[in-house]
């Protein structure tokens, strides 16, 4: 008797099979030659037949490509083409006496859609199961169940090929998130997220906070997604504080571990100072954790006492106590992890602004916003010469003119109204409310420049967007 072991490796490519046997008398293994194998025919599978039956859905499926998401964990997208090849029999998506009125399809992540021939983004691997419904206008119905393989692709071979963001912006926009399945959305959510399309993104976290986050099995999830969306809705582009605060304050609610509780409060003491005005709520928020951290011992807890006392500093310095913030900063600069020396401490305040200059001048907006993050946070004293709010303020004017750069612009001068910056910031005040299309307050900075800075290099300058403003004004 004769026993064959055969072993299949799953892979991304081309599959393969090879047959060998190790002849009597040998010791290694040879191709059994094709002389030896029968003859065989070729089978295909045809249309469904049914002889009493009117109508009959039949499905085809055609993977499309994938996609790796960008600074994501290894998260795959994958393309689906679904096609209804409903017929009755003869030829032709019409029935007996009739025709195909409704094609709809449910692919089994609470998504459904209608169409003959329709495309679907997975965000998740596996085997869904896929149902096509097809309706004729006699009201006779059929239904059929197919399933592609979502499996991990990670090489290319014939039969795949690599998606591109756009491709999938386009196929996943509109999906309706009040329907996915929790694992499908979550990952719907990160989709967005790591292709920093902050609308999508926010919308899809929030919905799935409100939809899951009350389940133990989601609810840190929930907390992390609720957390990014907060942060995104903070950006120049979607600018939204009320919803920053909700989904942060969910986010600190709704946690059990104490260190990432702490965390989530701190931020959320930061956006009530600098982004809502509850500067008594933050400072409370701020020195509560301060007062907890304090109690503690460990390299994490010292960190967040210092962020903390960072917060205290800045709602002291947005009341005008420049004194108390000073005093505030000098405590967390003197705690700080990496305490440089006067000389290395002059040395990367002198490099910070070229760097940020540096990042500028190649369109890196998100990198020139983290420098300044980074700076502020290691020296946080810098915070009243002003320089740091001015570099916040560029960075955003050259991303988009707004309010939130007139913001920071503002407040550069505010905190440190002889610095050598005041100029060009008054300057950038005025091209963003150019922008912003109030000319009678861009004329008033415009004037500014006139009287106050006549010898820089901006004197010159001002006179033709005075120009500008006088004609937008009549």
């Amino acid at each position: 008797m004769l026993h064959i072991r055969y072993y299949q490796e799953e892979g991304s490519g081309d599959q393969m099979a090879y047959l060998a046997w190790q002849p009597p008398g040998t010791d290694h293994f040879v191709p059994i030659p094709k002389s030896q194998w029968l003859s065989v025919r070729e089978a295909k599978a045809g249309g469904i037949e049914s002889r009493d039956q009117k109508l009959t859905a039949r499905a085809e499926l055609k993977v499309v490509n994938s996609y790796w998401i960008y600074d994501s964990q290894d998260q795959q997208a994958t393309l689906v083409k679904f096609t209804c090849k409903a017929r009755d029999g003869i030829a032709g998506l019409a029935t007996a006496g009739g025709k195909i009125v409704e094609t709809k399809w449910d692919f089994g992540d609470g998504l459904t859609a209608t169409g003959d021939s329709v495309e679907h983004v997975y965000f998740r691997l596996g085997r869904p199961v896929v149902k096509l419904t097809v309706t004729d206008d006699k009201g006779r119905t059929d239904s059929v169940m197919i399933s592609p393989n979502i499996f991990q692709v990670d090489v290319v071979a014939a039969a795949y090929s690599y998606g591109d963001a756009k491709q999938y912006e386009k196929a996943a926009a509109g999906y309706d998130v009040t329907k996915m399945e929790r694992e499908d959305l979550r990952l719907y959510a990160e989709f967005w997220k790591n292709l920093e399309r902050d609308k999508p993104f926010i919308h899809a976290a929030q919905t799935f906070v409100d939809r899951f986050g009350e389940q133990p099995p989601a609810k840190e999830q929930a907390g992390e997604l609720a957390e990014s969306a907060a942060t995104a809705a903070l950006k120049a582009d979607v600018y939204d504080p009320a919803k920053a605060k909700k989904l942060m304050q969910w986010a600190a609610d709704h946690t059990e571990r104490p260190h990432v509780k702490a965390e989530r409060m701190l931020r959320l003491a930061k956006l009530l100072a600098w982004d809502t005005g509850d500067w008594a709520e933050a400072e409370k928020l701020a020195q509560r954790v301060r007062d907890a951290t304090a109690k503690h011992e460990g390299k994490e807890m010292r960190l967040l006492e210092r962020a903390a006392t960072i917060v205290l500093g800045d709602v002291a310095l947005l009341n005008a106590k420049y004194e108390d913030a000073g005093g505030w900063y000098q405590r967390a600069e003197e705690a700080g992890p990496n305490k440089a020396d006067v000389p290395a401490r002059m040395a990367k305040l002198g490099s910070a602004p070229y760097l940020v200059e540096d990042l500028l001048g190649r369109d890196e907006y998100d990198h020139a916003l983290k420098a300044i993050d980074q700076w502020e946070d290691e020296f946080p004293t810098q915070k009243l010469e002003g320089l740091t709010f001015f570099w916040r303020g560029k960075t955003l004017f050259v991303r988009k003119p707004g309010e939130l750069a007139l913001r920071w612009l503002v407040m550069s001068e505010r905190v440190n109204p002889r610095g050598l910056h005041v100029s060009e910031a008054v300057w950038l005040r005025a091209n963003t409310l150019m922008a912003m299309g109030r000319w009678r307050d861009a004329m008033d900075q415009l004037m500014r420049i006139r009287t106050q800075f006549t010898h820089s290099e901006y004197f010159t300058k001002a006179e033709e967007k005075m120009k500008l403003c006088e004609e937008k004004m009549k």
